[in-house]
């Protein structure tokens, strides 16, 4: 099967290892968010232990218990972490789905875990799969339609959702 390799566009920016960022402001929060991402991949993929714990240290969650919290709510979407500056949840919808969010007050990064859909964000609309990363900026209209897998992605709300 061929390699997935999304389009580059201003609104949307996916990132690969064939694709380079601007040294704009939303690529480098793009790329620091997407190294916080991959922290929490890595974690899953060693298999760490969920540690949620007050104070100034670190905060490791694993995505198969955030997956499970999830469904045993019964809502597409689960806060797992918040701060000062940002909040960050996983949102889950199931191929086939309407994705029924309207425009978000703040700047949203998605970082798909898993499953394949496309996503319009004002105008433009691209294909994502796991590994695609998208910045959404505050207040513009965006949805992910056309889910042919179970999507399964990362948010990053800055300032916080809520």
């Amino acid at each position: 099967m061929p390699a997935f390799r999304p389009v580059l566009s201003p609104v949307s920016v996916i990132l690969s290892s064939s694709h380079t960022a601007t040294a704009s402001a939303p690529a480098l929060a793009i790329v620091l968010t997407t190294k916080f991402f991959m922290c929490l991949i890595v974690a899953e993929e060693r298999r760490a232990t969920r540690h949620s714990e007050g104070g100034q240290g670190m905060k490791a969650f694993r995505l198969d218990e955030l997956e499970a919290e999830r469904a045993a709510n019964d809502g597409a979407y689960l806060q797992f972490l918040r701060e000062r500056n940002m909040s960050v949840g996983l949102y889950a919808l199931d191929a086939g789905a309407q994705d029924p969010q309207q425009p978000h007050g703040q700047d949203e990064v998605y970082f798909v875990v898993s499953g394949r859909a496309a996503i319009t964000v004002g105008m433009e609309t691209t294909q994502v799969a796991r590994g695609s990363v998208v910045y959404v900026p505050a207040g513009v209209a965006h949805k992910f339609h056309h889910i042919s897998e179970d999507l399964r992605v990362l948010v990053v709300f800055s300032p916080p959702e809520g």
